[in-house]
């Protein structure tokens, strides 16, 4: 009637599918108590903040995003000829 794979692909949809409407249900209501208790401050015995505030006032790595902007030399030739686009570098910024 079924074959071994049938019946075992079968059984793995409908976990698959119970799962899925379980955490349907359940992960509105679930995720915003988990990022609520992750955000917080907590506070030692001695009325200092704990080590996650410490890393939230002064983080481990600088964010740094780099722009560089390209002049093209040749548009003439690049667009009629199609030659390859010769480029000269304007500006570059550094965004912190």
């Amino acid at each position: 009637m079924f074959t071994k794979g049938e019946i075992a692909s079968l059984i793995i949809g409908v976990v698959c599918l119970i799962a899925s409407i379980v955490m349907f249900f359940t992960f509105p209501i679930i995720y915003p108590q988990m990022v609520v208790k992750n955000l917080q401050f907590i506070q030692n015995n001695d009325g200092s903040l704990g080590y996650s505030a410490l890393k939230m006032a002064n983080p481990p790595m600088r964010n740094i995003m780099k722009f560089y902007f390209f002049n093209i030399t040749n548009p003439d030739e690049m667009v009629y000829e199609g030659a390859q686009p010769r480029l000269s570098e304007t500006k570059a910024y550094a965004v912190m």
